[in-house]
């Protein structure tokens, strides 16, 4: 009898058994379905190609705007409002654009475009060192865009992947009048179609006369960007670590990108080696 009772309780823990292991295998493939299904999505619908209003200007090549030529010198600050934060951003902040610099890479002529203000660490300003050309501002991933933080080891990032995106098909509106802080403008007022995986929707109303971008203002349903300053400024300081860069001696593939440990923080060489 007793012998019987152990057959039993033993057979009865083996199925327990089997039902909690095939009951984990379910769940396993359950969890690993969904971060499938959320990187494919993360992939579909990244920032810079739908809802982040910085990135969809990429998106507009100054030459559609009658912006012909760069000089080392010019820059163009804004006034950038939202009605809505994204991701505890700033809804009221000052954001610069201004070319420090020429650069030949691979027989490709391209600038140095330096863009202030667009993010920020405890409330230190990020500012992005981006290697661009006048007729495409889109960013790439393995592109040569650098994150400078002051007091930091500046290192190469890698926002997403725009070089696939249409640039956008622009409908003109009208000619208007527009005051800024910066002045007053004669602008022409176009309607900025982006691609159908964005859902956006862009106003411009641009002058040559403004470079690097060519735009005076822009807005979207959340957004709104305004010149308050624009001209030629070649007093440009370039911080010691970023400066092999802007040179072309060093690419800067690796740099400070941890507050905490050591496995990812690197001690800065000059010169680049």
């Amino acid at each position: 009898m007793h012998q019987r009772r152990f057959l039993s309780f033993n057979w009865q823990s083996l199925r327990e058994l089997a039902r909690i292991f095939l009951i984990s295998i379910f769940l396993a493939s359950v969890i690993l379905i969904s971060i499938t299904v959320l990187r494919e999505r993360h992939v579909e619908f990244e920032p810079c190609q739908s809802h982040n209003f910085i990135f969809n200007l990429n998106l507009i090549a100054p030459p559609q705007l009658g912006v012909r030529h760069w000089e080392i010198g010019d820059y163009a600050r804004y006034r950038h409002r939202r009605k809505r934060s994204v991701h505890y951003d700033k809804l009221d902040r000052e954001i610069g654009y201004h070319i420090i610099g020429a650069l030949e890479i691979s027989g490709d002529q391209g600038y140095w475009l330096k863009q202030t203000g667009f993010y920020y660490f405890r409330t230190i300003p990020r500012d992005i060192y981006r290697w661009v050309k006048l007729h495409d501002l889109r960013t790439t991933r393995g592109g040569m865009d650098y994150e400078y933080l002051q007091n930091y080891i500046p290192f190469r990032v890698e926002f997403c992947e725009q070089s696939d995106v249409p640039f956008a098909k622009l409908l003109k509106l009208g000619e208007e009048r527009i005051e800024t802080e910066a002045g007053t403008f004669e602008c022409i007022h176009y309607r900025a179609e982006l691609t159908e995986l964005n859902r956006e929707v862009l106003e411009i109303w641009v002058s040559p006369a403004i470079s690097p971008l060519g735009i005076v203002r822009a807005q979207s349903e959340n957004d709104i960007l305004e010149l308050i300053s624009f001209g030629q400024n070649k007093e440009i300081t370039i911080p010691k670590l970023i400066q092999p860069v802007i040179e072309g001696i060093s690419t800067l593939d690796y740099g400070c990108n941890s507050c905490h440990g050591y496995e990812t923080c690197h001690e800065s060489i000059f010169p680049p080696r």
